[in-house]
């Protein structure tokens, strides 16, 4: 009875937690400070999700914000051939490049360019 009750208890705060999920500092820092960065990421992780899954295009956004802050402090003024191609092979809209802006108004799988960069 007693695994019982603590099962399920576990599984209440495990429920409640991930209900609660917020943007992590990285999303709300692109999402207040650089909107223009966070629209393309939010449109990913929609796209990936879809509409109905809140709690996954969250968990999407705070991934994606993650890595594309580590792209800007590791990656980004690192202008050789292998992060060029590599943002290209993950890059969601390849027709864009070069049409706005800044690069990072595209929309990219931005963890896996920081995967693919930190496996080579």
């Amino acid at each position: 009875m007693k695994k019982t009750a603590l099962l399920l208890l576990f599984a209440l705060i495990s429920i409640s937690a991930f209900a609660q999920l917020k943007l992590n500092n990285q999303a709300q820092f692109f999402k207040d400070s650089i909107p223009e960065f966070y629209k393309p990421i939010k449109e990913f992780a929609v796209e990936r999700w879809g509409e109905d899954e809140e709690l996954l295009v969250r968990l999407e956004i705070n991934t994606q914000s993650e890595a594309l802050m580590t792209y800007m402090m590791e990656y980004a003024s690192d202008d050789s051939d292998r992060v060029t191609w590599t943002m290209l092979r993950y890059c969601e809209e390849p027709d864009l490049i070069g049409t706005t802006e800044h690069l990072l108004m595209i929309k990219f799988d931005w963890f896996m360019i920081i995967k693919t960069l930190k496996e080579d």
